[in-house]
């Protein structure tokens, strides 16, 4: 094939390479929205470098020359330039973005031009601030309460989920607990505020098998000894 047809067909295959790029441009740049930017370059006139812009991250128009980053890398790397994913940039203005410069080659795998990618993390770093305040937690111990929370749908259950946690403490079951451990487990359900629930006596008394008027005994004996 003469030499000019070879040229022509290469340059036929470079305007098509560069003309699928503006699609896929538009398409990421819809996708992410506002704070999504894609530029084009064609490496042909590094000085006049892109020929199409989706959004506007930094401003930048058709005819600006090439990044000082990308003219580095192909310094150092000429033609086996890998790919630049995620990199951390920032505006002329300040804003922080978040970048990937992606080559395109030719049918040879020569560098003939880039997609690039600008992320404008702005909005994203108010988002993970508002986001780190919400999710925020402190122990309930922190905050003077004791144990964690139960959510129960009534008495019996809450009677139930609190006695099985202290049994677990104790590793006993109800029928093998001493006077003293009886008393022991009963402190801890009184400290945790459970007999200010109405029933709740009656509850425990059936749990560990014993009458509510020994459980009512043993709260006197707790109280007066706390007095």
């Amino acid at each position: 094939m003469p030499e000019h047809a070879r040229r022509e067909e290469f340059d036929e295959c470079s305007k098509h390479a560069f003309q699928t790029m503006k699609f896929l441009a538009d398409g990421i740049s819809k996708t992410f929205g506002s704070s999504c930017e894609v530029v084009i370059h064609d490496f042909a006139d590094l000085e006049h470098s892109v020929v199409y812009v989706a959004g506007s991250v930094t401003k930048r128009s058709i005819g600006a020359p090439l990044t000082n980053l990308v003219l580095g890398a192909l310094r150092v790397y000429g033609e086996e330039v890998p790919d630049l994913i995620g990199y951390r940039a920032a505006t002329r203005d300040g804003r922080e973005i978040k970048s990937s410069t992606i080559f395109i080659r030719d049918s040879s795998g020569r560098p003939i031009g880039c997609l690039c990618i600008n992320l404008d993390l702005t909005g994203f770093r108010a988002g993970q601030l508002a986001l780190n305040d919400l999710l925020v937690t402190v122990d309930p111990s922190s905050t003077g309460c004791i144990g964690s929370e139960e959510f129960a749908d009534n008495v019996s259950t809450l009677a139930r989920s609190l006695l099985e946690r202290a049994l677990e403490r104790l590793d006993k079951s109800p029928g093998d607990l001493s006077r003293e451990e009886r008393l022991e487990l009963i402190s801890e359900l009184e400290e945790k505020g459970l007999f200010l629930v109405k029933g709740s006596i009656e509850e425990v008394a059936g749990l560990i098998n014993t009458s509510k008027h020994t459980v009512y005994r043993y709260l006197d004996q707790i109280r007066e000894s706390r007095t």
